[in-house]
């Protein structure tokens, strides 16, 4: 299992680093970590994935954003905005196509990062304007 989280219940983030990427078995355990933080905080939570150490190929990107589609907790979650750590060109093109790509219509991404001091700087600024 290479899935991490992290979560910071005053602030309502769930952190998710992931190093070295299985798909389908670590999209099934991030999910199920943002699905059961969410439950647990009531509204909205904000997820931040962190793939800086990832080890991401095209086939396993577009599995894992598909695989998100309809499940509680995930990028589809209008309740979760999503915010991405990573500057791979895989990690920018996800990114990229989950929030202009209309295949990919109705995903909550909020930004993609270089750093995780950013990513949390980025879920402030939500919370602000809420």
């Amino acid at each position: 299992m290479s899935i991490k989280v992290e979560q910071f219940p005053d602030k309502n983030i769930v952190l998710t680093y992931v190093a070295p990427l299985s798909v389908p078995a670590d999209a099934i355990t991030a999910l199920q970590e943002s699905s059961k933080f969410k439950q647990e905080m009531g509204g909205t939570c904000y997820r931040i994935l962190d793939f800086t150490q990832a080890n991401l190929n095209f086939s396993d990107m577009v599995v894992g954003m598909a695989f998100e589609k309809g499940h509680d907790g995930g990028v589809y979650d209008a309740n979760v905005p999503n915010i991405f750590i990573g500057s791979g060109e895989l990690v920018k093109l996800g990114v990229e196509s989950l929030a202009t790509q209309e295949h990919y219509q109705g995903a909550n991404v909020k930004g993609l990062y270089a750093s995780r001091e950013e990513a949390l700087a980025c879920v402030e600024k939500l919370r602000e304007n809420k």
